[in-house]
C-alpha cells in the first residue's frame, strides 16, 4: 500500500508528521491512501482540492475536534502501514448546489457537510423554502442551515439539530436564532428532494452562505441537491468508524 501525506502548517501538525517521516510519501496519483495531519478544516480542504483522484482519506488528528480523524493516540507509527490494512471506511455523500447573487453571478460548487445562511448585516434575514416547487415555510432570523448526516454532529448539531445517522437519505434544515416563525424547530427533509432558497428582498436583507470554509456574499437563490455519484471516502481505526462516531454522539450528555 502506497501513500501520500498532507501536512498542516500548525506547529502539532509539522512535529506528528515528523514521527511518519520514515514512510515514503509518493505522488498524488501514485498513492492508495491521502493520509493527512490536520484537523477538521484542513481535512475538508484537502478532500475538495484532491477529489478528482478519487482516493480515500485518512486523517490524524492535529487540531482541536477532529470529528472526521483518527486520534493519534491510537495510532503507533511504526506499525502505521498495517494499521491502514485493517481500517473501516465511511462514504460521503456532498450537496450539489447552483447559488445565484444579486449581481446575477451564478455559482455551481459542492458542500461535504452543509451550507449555511447567515444575515450580513443588522438586519434579519427573510428566506423562504421550497420542497419539491412548493413553498413551506418562510423564516425571518439570523439564517438556516441544511446538513448531511455526516455534518449534522458539526454546526447542526451546535445549533440543536438533529443528529443524523450515516446511510439514512436524510437532511437536516435547522433554523438559526429564527424569530418568525417563533415556535419552528426545522425539518428532516428526504436527501432526493428538490430543495430551492429564496432569499426576499436581497438587496436589502443581505445574506451570506458559507460551506466547508469557503463564504459567497450576497447570494438571492441556491438549489440544492445531494449527489451520490460524488463521494469522498473516509477510512478509521476499527471500532471508531465514522457510524459509531455518530450514534455516541446522539447519547452525549
Amino acid at each position: 500500500m502506497k501513500v501520500h501525506f498532507f501536512n498542516a502548517q500548525s506547529p502539532k501538525a509539522i512535529a506528528v508528521a515528523e514521527d511518519f517521516a520514515h514512510i515514503e510519501s509518493v505522488s498524488a496519483k501514485d498513492a492508495d491512501v491521502f493520509v493527512v495531519f490536520g484537523g477538521d478544516g484542513f481535512m475538508l480542504k484537502m478532500m475538495r482540492s484532491h477529489q478528482q483522484y478519487n482516493k480515500p482519506f485518512y486523517g490524524i488528528n492535529c487540531g482541536n475536534v477532529g470529528f472526521l480523524m483518527n486520534s493519534i493516540d491510537e495510532i503507533d507509527p511504526r506499525n502505521f502501514m498495517s494499521l491502514l490494512k485493517n481500517t473501516c471506511s465511511s462514504t460521503l455523500p456532498v450537496l450539489d448546489f447552483q447559488l445565484k447573487t444579486i449581481h446575477n453571478e451564478v455559482i455551481h460548487d459542492y458542500a461535504i457537510n452543509e451550507v449555511a445562511f447567515m444575515r450580513q448585516t443588522s438586519m434579519a434575514s427573510n428566506i423562504s423554502v421550497y420542497i419539491k416547487s412548493t413553498q413551506r415555510i418562510v423564516c425571518s432570523g439570523d439564517g438556516l442551515l441544511l446538513s448531511t448526516p455526516a455534518g449534522s454532529t458539526a454546526y447542526n448539531a451546535s445549533a440543536h439539530g438533529p443528529i443524523l445517522p450515516l446511510g439514512v437519505h436524510l437532511l437536516a434544515l435547522t433554523p438559526l436564532s429564527v424569530y418568525h416563525p417563533r415556535n419552528w424547530k426545522g425539518a428532516i427533509l428526504k436527501d432526493n428532494d428538490d430543495i430551492e432558497f429564496i432569499i426576499n428582498t436581497p438587496e436589502k436583507r443581505r445574506v451570506n452562505m458559507t460551506y466547508d470554509n469557503n463564504m459567497i456574499e450576497n447570494i438571492k437563490s441556491i438549489k440544492v441537491k445531494i449527489n451520490k455519484e460524488r463521494e469522498f471516502k473516509l477510512l478509521f481505526n476499527p471500532n471508531t468508524c465514522l457510524e459509531d462516531r455518530i450514534l455516541k454522539e446522539q447519547f452525549a450528555s
